[in-house]
């Protein structure tokens, strides 16, 4: 992999101060650039190392997913063409070739969701403080909301979206029901919750 990666202005800007030239998980991976030229440069060059050292690159398993571009070039491994995909799964995460992060923000509230479901004795239970309910709250519910999230493209309507499903949760451990009623800003300071576009 750093025969493939050594070539610094292949790769993307992610930061200011940061360039970002794989993702690698196991024996899973993927190539980053900004340029068609520039990961089909990466890709030749993994397959070149790759057979040096005697490992084979199964070009038939091998995606390419395009994000923001026009160039529909095909971006080919020892002489075919990759298989052109509009989405993969990366650590449990749905990427896009949109970038849109609406479909699996959905998925991520249903888990989050069966999550405080399978925790609903814990919020009924009074031998529980409030403040051990939230701390509860933040580690099994919304870790599982915002699993991936830093791969998604906000949007004002995903902010709003995630802002409902935290305000609506946060009401039933308080024990909030209609017709009561409580401002958002009353549930933050009660809870000690910070929104979460602040996350991100």
């Amino acid at each position: 992999m750093r025969n493939v990666t050594r070539d610094k202005h292949l790769c993307i800007q992610w930061t200011i101060s940061l360039m970002l030239e794989d993702l690698d998980f196991g024996d899973d991976f993927g190539l980053l650039s900004h340029r068609h030229q520039d990961i089909q440069q990466k890709t030749k060059d993994l397959c070149e190392t790759a057979s040096k050292i005697g490992l084979r690159v199964y070009i038939w398993k091998t995606q390419a997913l395009r994000t923001n571009t026009t160039n529909t070039n095909a971006i080919t491994g020892e002489e075919k063409p990759l298989e052109q995909s509009h989405e993969f799964i990366y650590l449990g995460s749905k990427i896009t070739a949109d970038g849109d992060g609406i479909g699996e923000s959905k998925a991520r509230i249903s888990k989050a969701s069966q999550a405080f479901a399978l925790l609903r004795p814990i919020w009924k239970t009074p031998n529980i403080s409030t403040h051990t309910k939230i701390r509860i709250f933040r580690s099994n519910v919304l870790s599982v909301l915002l699993y991936g999230a830093e791969c998604w493209r906000m949007t004002k309507s995903l902010e709003y979206r995630l802002e409902v499903f935290q305000n609506k949760f946060l009401r039933r451990i308080l024990k909030i029901f209609w017709p009561n009623i409580i401002s958002n800003e009353d549930l933050r300071g009660r809870t000690g919750l910070e929104p979460l576009n602040t996350i991100f």
